[in-house]
């Protein structure tokens, strides 16, 4: 009723809550009418408003108080062509006293994707106003519905498919995901009735180019209340989901995660505060290495009604207090459904508040180089329009994505489509590599620390899965990387792989610990040279970490060369770069009690030396183990 209350605010139609003498019509009989009506419809008896409304209108086809509310009450009911008919009637009869009406349509016309008609009548209304800071507010909305043609002037490409039977219904289905594998669609369908409103994490398996027939993911992760979105990190290894009115709960609803490991899902843990408040928490979603989360909240400091929180780990893993995610993304309305895609650039998201086409769209902020928010884009016409559109999932190839809408439901209820992302709104797209650590001669899997470095020395740290022993990495990047792993009582492993992988899957065989135990590098010293370069120095450091996870563990340093040249020389110059990594390690926190080294020249050669392929095997530095 907000509309009516609006404009007894404008002291526009007195006659909606005076006396009948104050309505524009001559007939008594309807008024009467009227007045009736108008009692219902403050009750919020909307059948019986309109009954006494239409009485009213046949004593006076011209009642323009009567035309007003008829337009109003069909417009709650959402009855949209005949709520634009009555207004259009009223504006007819009762312009110069009523000139808001061509705001109220105006707002009907936007609403509804009448994006033209809703700029002519604000145009037309703005002719009217002479209040400054009602004209400024008008001039704004024309400005921006000039803004939304230009946009629905120049369309995105948009080639929806809904998804099968088998996963939408007749209720509401959104917040869908699918793993990289492109096997596996978690999604939430929502139940509703008149004295409940149920929510639950669905899951479904493609087999056979088909997706099954979707059910409830478990107990473990639904239960008697709301579980609403879910998220699961692009490794697979993280999943946040919000839940609602569970015991451990701080607010009234709050965001839970699990951990995979490999076989089973850990039972789901309430994140807690800082990330958990007195407030509302939903619609997590988190970052491709489980170290960032964005969520949705309404607690204080914000910028809005409900906006966008960015949480991240330290180095203990402990989450830190989160931070508001800046104007660039949130606006004094509700933002909605974060979400990060895989290269950790990209965050699509809903809002109400930016550009929009009429209800919740979606929109694009990408972040630079200092990790800053760029601008909100709107990501398009006629992906985006009038109606809702939330919880765009984004797929790490960064071409296709899955999103939920009512647009082309005739129940108006939301389901969930499949579509390839417009050229403008599509991002980065990541590699993922699968890789397996197991044990050399068992083949047993390796629960092992995993560090892998990029071309740009950005490190990427997870682990292996004790009872799989597979892990993922996931890169935008295009060239080498190396790979450096850890396990307990095994030897330290170090590999440079080059990208992009010819492989989606890598096996890495550990050595258990012996006496004689060794590892080889090939460092690319120089000529002549014992000073380490640059490009191996995070090896070193790698191997001053695994030392320090394992500190049973001593090691001997053997320096190595190939046959060409003086050999009293060869072992000198061997001595010296052994002693270099010698004294890395030490200044990297490595006790030099545990540390040995020692050149052999060409003394010891891995190979003949009968090619330059050999050769360049024969040049390297050996770490051989030795237990306390």
């Amino acid at each position: 009723m907000n509309k009516i209350l609006i404009i007894i605010g404008f002291s526009l139609i007195c006659g909606l809550s005076a006396s009948a003498q104050d309505l524009s019509t001559k007939s008594k009989k309807a008024a009467e009418f009227h007045v009736k009506a108008l009692e219902y419809y403050r009750q919020a008896d909307l059948s019986a408003a309109r009954e006494f409304t239409a009485k009213a209108l046949e004593k006076d086809s011209l009642f323009t108080e009567s035309l007003i509310l008829m337009a109003q009450i069909y417009e709650e009911q959402e009855q949209i062509n005949l709520s634009i008919l009555y207004y259009s009637k009223a504006i007819s009869c009762g312009l110069e006293v009523y000139p808001q009406l061509l705001l109220f349509r105006g707002n009907i016309y936007l609403k509804n994707g009448k994006y033209k008609d809703a700029l002519q009548d604000y145009d037309k209304f703005s002719s009217f106003v002479t209040d400054v800071g009602t004209k400024r507010q008008i001039s704004d909305k024309i400005k921006r519905m000039q803004e939304i043609m230009l946009i629905t002037e120049n369309p995105v490409l948009f080639n929806p498919i809904k998804l099968c039977d088998s996963i939408n219904s007749n209720l509401d289905e959104y917040a869908a995901q699918i793993n990289y594998q492109n096997n596996m669609i978690l999604f939430t369908r929502a139940y509703s009735t008149p004295s409940n409103h149920s929510e639950d994490i669905f899951i479904s398996y493609r087999e056979n180019n088909h997706w099954q027939t979707a059910q409830k993911a478990g107990t473990l992760f639904n239960s008697q209340g709301n579980e609403g979105s879910s998220n699961l990190s692009a490794d697979l290894r993280f999943l946040v989901f919000a839940a609602c009115n569970r015991p451990d709960g701080l607010g009234r609803c709050d965001i839970y995660i699990c951990e995979f490991d490999g076989l089973n899902w850990s039972a789901p843990k309430n994140m807690g505060a800082p990330i958990n408040s007195k407030d509302w928490e939903s619609q997590p979603s988190i970052s491709s290495d489980g170290k960032t989360l964005y969520f949705v909240s309404n607690r204080k400091g914000g910028l809005g009604k409900a906006d966008i929180w960015i949480s991240r780990q330290n180095e203990q893993g402990q989450w830190q207090i989160p931070e508001n995610a800046g104007e660039n993304i949130n606006t004094p309305e509700n933002e909605s459904y974060p979400f990060i895609h895989a290269n950790n650039r990209s965050l699509y998201f809903g809002s109400e508040g930016h550009l929009n086409l009429g209800s919740f769209d979606i929109f694009l902020s990408k972040s630079d180089s200092a990790k800053q928010w760029g601008k909100a884009q709107n990501i398009g016409y006629p992906v985006n329009s009038n109606a809702d559109e939330n919880s765009l999932f984004v797929h790490p190839n960064g071409k296709s994505g899955y999103m939920s809408t009512s647009k082309f439901s005739p129940n108006k209820n939301l389901d969930i489509y499949e579509f390839e992302l417009a050229p403008e709104i599509q991002t980065d797209g990541i590699y993922v590599f699968k890789g397996y650590v197991l044990d050399s001669v068992t083949k047993t899997p390796l629960n092992a620390q995993i560090v892998i470095e990029n071309f740009e020395k950005e490190i990427f740290q997870t682990e292996s899965f004790k009872n799989t022993g597979h892990f993922h990495y996931l890169s935008a990047e295009t060239k080498e990387i190396t790979v450096n792993i850890y396990a307990n009582t095994y030897t330290f492993f170090s590999q440079k792989i080059d990208f992009p992988f010819d492989i989606k899957e890598k096996y890495f065989y550990l050595n258990k610990i012996q006496e004689s135990s060794k590892t080889s590098f090939h460092f690319n010293f120089a000529y002549n040279s014992d000073k380490l370069p640059e490009n191996d120095m995070s090896t070193v450091k790698h191997l001053a970490e695994y030392l320090k996870l394992n500190p049973g563990v001593n090691i001997l340093i053997e320096g190595h060369t190939d046959n060409t040249g003086n050999a009293e020389y060869n072992k000198e110059l061997a001595g010296k770069r052994a002693k270099t990594v010698y004294e890395l390690l030490i200044k990297s926190g490595v006790a030099p009690t545990r540390l040995q080294y020692r050149g052999y020249g060409a003394e010891k050669p891995m190979v003949e030396n009968n090619s330059e392929k050999n050769r360049a095997m024969n040049r390297r530095t050996d770490i051989l183990y030795r237990k306390e």
